[in-house]
């Protein structure tokens, strides 16, 4: 399929970029954040002075806003040059009105004042899927509507100019469709519509329903994640809600056992289903390092241990890649919701207690469930044991995609040689 071939093609290129935000997510939520995993067990409080520690978040905390936080702004701008390119049209005018259709929908008119609001999450990796199909169709815009490009080495300024009439007409067509479909984003966020539908899902997640509904929820979250559209995964890890609150007030003066919301979606969520972020990467991770066989697949693994290991997965999603990829599916999406319905099953036949206390940023997945009950060493071992549960249910699928991949990289390589012959 056309559509695949250029998103994997983009999430190539967008890899280094998407590594780099999951590392600098990891120091300034892990490293520096006053609520941080390694901050906090390497007592950063007691020997690094605020402002170095602050001066440090500031860094990272930018760095990752330009690299995650602007990769559906940068997907959509090389999803639109490579489909551009591969029906032999002018890639780079479909490159520049990629990124000024993105630019236009994220645009929100201002209710008040002088201020011009983005709604930025449309730039960021958490919504990569609608950059991805913003870049593609304006790539087959440039198809339809445009003609075929020869670019020489020595492009005369007068050649870029003849491009660029042609392909005014399309950009000005384009960038008024997206005109049309921010006007529905606007009235859309003026009556509060999407901020509702939110808050409804959070309810679900938070309340004392039952725990299928939440398995049901988190599956659908998980698939999002798979899509490229992680949005409404955010809502799965709040942190604090009258529920929550019950249960730490309950173990703070009882223990874990009997606490009054055994289930809550947030809590299973991030105390067994983020080993390694969603889809429990780490899983797949280990998975990878135990079947590839390729240098660059082992140079996969090692760029990615760190981010992995404190719950940032972005690198490995677009490096494996995981996104829209149909091989790691099926353990992506359903292998989180086995490891939440053998956490319930575990909580109640009373094996472990309920996870009620808060943890650190950035903890690792197998020790939220530890941390989270206080040192329960039950938690702790039936934690490792999903890991290795999933690890080995990841393995099937990971030697398929590699082999897969392995032929696939065969055949382009006939296709070229043939094509100099």
């Amino acid at each position: 399929m056309t559509f695949i071939r250029i998103v994997r093609r983009t999430l190539a290129t967008l890899f280094p970029i998407a590594l780099i935000g999951a590392c600098s997510r990891v120091f300034q939520q892990a490293f520096f954040s006053e609520e941080g995993f390694i901050y906090n067990i390497a007592y950063f409080y007691n020997w690094m002075p605020d402002k170095v520690a602050s001066a440090f978040r500031m860094v990272f905390t930018g760095l990752s806003r330009i690299t995650f936080g602007m990769l559906g702004l940068y997907a959509a701008m090389v999803a639109a040059k490579y489909t551009a390119r591969l029906y032999h049209r002018d890639d780079q005018m479909a490159e520049l009105t990629g990124i000024a259709a993105m630019l236009m929908l994220a645009f929100r008119f201002p209710r008040s004042g002088n201020t011009v609001p983005f709604v930025w999450s449309l730039f960021s990796g958490d919504l990569l899927f609608i950059g991805l199909l913003v870049g593609y169709l304006v790539g087959l815009a440039f198809r339809w509507l445009g003609k075929p490009v020869k670019f020489t080495v020595h492009e005369h300024v007068i050649t870029i100019r003849r491009r660029m009439y042609r392909a005014l007409k399309i950009m000005l067509l384009v960038i008024m469709l997206a005109l049309i479909i921010n006007g529905l984003f606007n009235l859309m966020s003026y009556f509060n519509i999407i901020d509702v539908a939110y808050g409804s899902l959070q309810d679900l997640s938070n309340g004392d329903q039952p725990a299928w509904i939440k398995a049901g929820l988190s599956f659908a979250a998980t698939f999002l994640e798979w899509l490229g559209m992680s949005g409404p995964y955010n809502i799965m890890n709040a942190t604090s809600s009258s529920a929550i609150n019950a249960n730490l007030s309950y173990v703070l003066t009882h223990n874990n056992w009997h606490v009054p919301y055994p289930f809550l979606g947030t809590t299973i969520y991030n105390s067994f289903w983020t080993f390694g972020g969603s889809g429990l990467c780490l899983a797949l991770l280990l998975a990878v390092a135990i079947e590839a066989r390729a240098i660059e697949d082992h140079k996969l693994v090692r760029w990615n241990i760190l981010p992995i290991l404190f719950n940032s997965n972005s690198g490995l999603l677009f490096g494996a890649p995981v996104l829209l990829n149909l091989f790691f599916f099926i353990p992506f999406v359903l292998l989180p919701v086995v490891n939440m319905m053998l956490a319930v099953g575990a909580i109640a036949l009373h094996i472990i207690p309920t996870p009620a206390y808060q943890v650190p940023i950035g903890t690792p997945g197998p020790l939220v469930a530890f941390l989270g009950t206080n040192g329960n060493w039950m938690s702790l071992i039936f934690s490792l044991l999903l890991l290795i549960i999933d690890v080995c249910c990841y393995l099937p699928f990971v030697k398929l995609s590699l082999k897969v991949e392995n032929e696939a990289q065969r055949l382009d390589q006939e296709a070229d040689e043939h094509a100099e012959a």
